[in-house]
């Protein structure tokens, strides 16, 4: 080893010991600002589904409007679907409107303990703006043979969205690949895990795998009519404060149900302003996003700060030589 004069040594020490101070120091910093981060995110979602996130305009269509919308083209479709079945079977047309009354109307929430809303917001529930639909199970008799087919389970959705580097294959029929295929702009919530807080995962699909369809634990919300991307914000607002893992139940494997799902209230804003709490939660989490890099790669940067100072001081660059050690 090379062996640096008992003075020298000293100074060595000392000097390596005050960078490392200086080192642990700024990774202390950089560590508890990262901390910071996952609350940073979560106070963005929670801002922008309470109406704190963008400013109101009064003359934007309420809620309401766009809600009630919603609900009547729902029956148009139910009213539509019912007569074409009607037709398939080789039946007549109902002679009067009695058969109306049939219609299953989604109820709204019971907002009697929620949160007051800005203006031009409401409270509806998930049944009433878009379909809830359970996965098919997976079963032994289920197994790929005449209709392979690709299917989403929980384990592809996850918090940074899809991963669908695993995605299996089971047996779908025609008449069931048109049940549970997927399409652009579904949201899918992973309904069952070993953890509460792991339920009610969400993640958007955007058509990346042609006639996919998904399995029993996951729940498909199709809302043709509202914005999806910000419906994934509250889902996501209600992931990280614990809404759904209090909605779901059971013992061993924690199950969010179609059914509890649909019952959810979320806070339907304005058509317009949609778009612009989606356009500005994605700014604030995209500069979040640069922020943990920086800090990823600062940290990498720090470690080799440490040992570039080992090889400085093993090298007698660190300190000043003294001729008089």
């Amino acid at each position: 080893i090379l062996l640096a004069p008992l003075n020298e040594q000293q100074r060595i020490a000392d000097e390596i010991e005050a960078q490392y101070s200086r080192l642990n120091t700024w990774l202390e910093v950089m560590q508890k600002l990262h901390e910071q981060l996952p609350r940073l995110r979560a106070s963005i979602l929670k801002a922008a589904v309470e109406g704190r996130l963008v400013s109101q305009d009064p003359h934007d269509e309420p809620g309401v409007v766009l809600l009630q919308r919603v609900l009547d083209e729902r029956r148009r479709r139910w009213e539509y679907d019912y007569l074409a079945n009607l037709t398939a079977q080789g039946k007549s047309a109902p002679k009067d409107d009695k058969w109306k009354e049939k219609y299953p109307e989604p109820l709204p929430p019971d907002t009697d303990d929620l949160p007051n809303l800005p203006d031009g917001w409401t409270w509806a529930a998930i049944e009433q703006v878009g379909e809830v639909r359970l996965g098919r199970q997976r079963s032994p008799d289920k197994r790929s043979k005449d209709y392979p087919t690709k299917y989403i389970r929980a384990a592809n959705i996850t918090e940074q969205g899809l991963d669908l580097s695993d995605v299996l294959e089971m047996e779908f029929t025609p008449e069931e690949r048109e049940i549970y295929r997927l399409r652009i702009n579904d949201i899918l919530v992973s309904e069952a895990s070993g953890s509460p807080d792991q339920v009610g995962k969400s993640a958007i699909w955007n058509d990346e795998i042609e006639d996919c369809c998904f399995q029993n634990t996951v729940i498909r919300l199709r809302a043709p009519h509202i914005d999806s991307r910000y419906l994934l914000i509250v889902l996501k607002h209600f992931y990280q404060s614990g809404v759904m893992a209090r909605t779901a139940g059971g013992v061993g494997i924690n199950h969010l149900s179609a059914s509890r799902f649909a019952r959810l209230p979320v806070p339907l804003a304005p058509e317009k302003q949609q778009a612009a709490i989606v356009n500005e939660v994605n700014a604030k989490l995209s500069l979040i996003d640069r922020l943990e890099e920086t800090i990823r790669v600062n940290v990498k940067r720090a470690e080799r700060m440490r040992q570039s100072i080992l090889k400085q001081a093993f090298e007698g660059r660190l300190v000043e030589q003294n001729p008089d050690d």
